[in-house]
């Protein structure tokens, strides 16, 4: 029967599709072990093309959508510029106390003896502590 035939037709279109995706991904495994991976396209945009569309966006913008564009990005400068200031200073007041911290828990003579402080170098007898 002819729907017998249709059956078997459309079976065998199958399997050879399968085949020729399996062979596909076989290809696929050993060329990706070469120096340079061909990447799949995903349908989204590149980013140099998406940095084209961008530059062409702006260079068509009104000047009065860039400059409110350029007030925000001056107040978001400064108040990057505020908050570094006040992260270098923390930074600046944990390092001086961390060092403070250390110098407190030295003992003033290394080996533990006044005797180990050395005399002076301008050859007086006196010690300086």
């Amino acid at each position: 029967s002819s729907s017998d035939d249709d059956d078997y037709d459309k079976k065998k279109k199958n399997q050879q599709q399968m085949k020729k995706e399996e062979d596909n991904e076989e290809s696929n495994d050993k060329s990706s072990n070469n120096a340079k991976k061909q990447k799949v396209p995903h349908g989204k945009i590149g980013f140099e093309n998406l940095a084209k569309l961008i530059g062409k966006r702006w260079q068509n913008l009104d000047p009065e959508r860039v400059e409110h564009y350029k007030i925000l990005a001056d107040k978001d400068m400064k108040r990057y510029k505020d908050e570094m200031e006040v992260f270098l200073t923390k930074q600046e007041s944990d390092i001086a106390k961390e060092k403070k911290e250390v110098l407190l828990h030295q003992h003033p003579y290394p080996n533990g003896s006044f005797n180990d402080v050395p005399y002076p170098a301008d050859g007086s007898k006196k010690r300086k502590i």
